[in-house]
C-alpha cells in the first residue's frame, strides 16, 4: 500500500478530503473515523508534509497586497507581520 491519502481513503472507506481534514486535526470528523484513519494512517508510516503546500510546492511564502507602500502605515504594518511571524517560525 502506497503511502498517501488516497490509500489511507481506500482503506477507512472514506473519501479523500475526509482524510485529509481528519490528519489536519479539523473539525466535522466522527470520533470514530478520525481514529481510524489515524490508526491507519499510523500503521502505513503516512507521514504529512506539515510546511509544503502541495499547490505551489513553496514553503514559507505568505503575499500581502497593500494599496500604495508610500502610505506609512502599511510599511510599519508589514514589519510588524514579519516579526510576529519570525518570532512563530
Amino acid at each position: 500500500m502506497s503511502n498517501n491519502l488516497r490509500a489511507i481513503a481506500k482503506e477507512a472507506g472514506v473519501s479523500e478530503s475526509t482524510v485529509s481534514r481528519a490528519l489536519a486535526g479539523r473539525s466535522g470528523i466522527a470520533s470514530e473515523t478520525r481514529q481510524k484513519i489515524l490508526s491507519i494512517a499510523k500503521q502505513i508510516g503516512y507521514e504529512r508534509h506539515k510546511q509544503k503546500s502541495r499547490s505551489s510546492g513553496r514553503r514559507g511564502l505568505i503575499g500581502i497586497v497593500v494599496e500604495a507602500l508610500q502610505n506609512a502605515f502599511y510599511p510599519s504594518l508589514i514589519d510588524r507581520v514579519h516579526h510576529e511571524l519570525d518570532l512563530n517560525g
